[in-house]
């Protein structure tokens, strides 16, 4: 079986052919891309992920929260025609700060005049923390924030 015809290759995009038929291009570094789609196409879809949240860390109290990570969106471009061209965007990751981490930038693809975003990660953030003696604990909420939950010594909170 001959290979797939993939098109041109953009500056920044990764080419892997999977099982000799599938072409799975792979942008690993922010910026915009442009993929013209190859005359062959019979399908296309797209996996989106907003860039990830940077983490607030403290180098004074040894003690940090992660940035949350992105959306992730799965579109089906199918209905795109051959010829036309594909936008990229991949979003730069947050900064991590000890004063003000940065959330993550949205991710998107625009083809065929259908645009997919997916939103970037917020940034970890410290509304407060607990002592090296264990009188208190920090929980996380999912969201790259926490909150301290106060718990007697000894126990190790929910």
């Amino acid at each position: 079986m001959a290979a797939p015809d993939c098109g041109a290759v953009p500056a920044g995009a990764t080419l892997t052919v999977l099982g000799g038929s599938t072409c799975q291009l792979d942008f690993t570094y922010p910026g915009s891309f442009t993929w013209t789609l190859p005359a062959g196409l019979q399908g296309l879809q797209a996996l989106v992920v907003g860039a990830g949240g940077g983490a607030f860390v403290s180098t004074a109290d040894d003690y940090g929260y992660a940035g949350s990570g992105g959306d992730v969106r799965y579109v089906d471009y199918s209905a795109a025609a051959p010829g036309g061209t594909a936008a990229i965007v991949v979003g730069t990751g947050g900064e991590s700060s000890a004063t003000a981490a940065t959330p993550g930038a949205v991710s998107s693809t625009t083809i065929g005049g259908l645009t997919s975003s997916a939103t970037g990660g917020p940034a970890g953030i410290s509304t407060s923390w607990c002592s090296a003696e264990g009188l208190g604990t920090i929980t996380g909420n999912g969201n790259g924030n926490s909150a301290a939950v106060d718990q007697p010594a000894g126990d190790a909170g929910a």
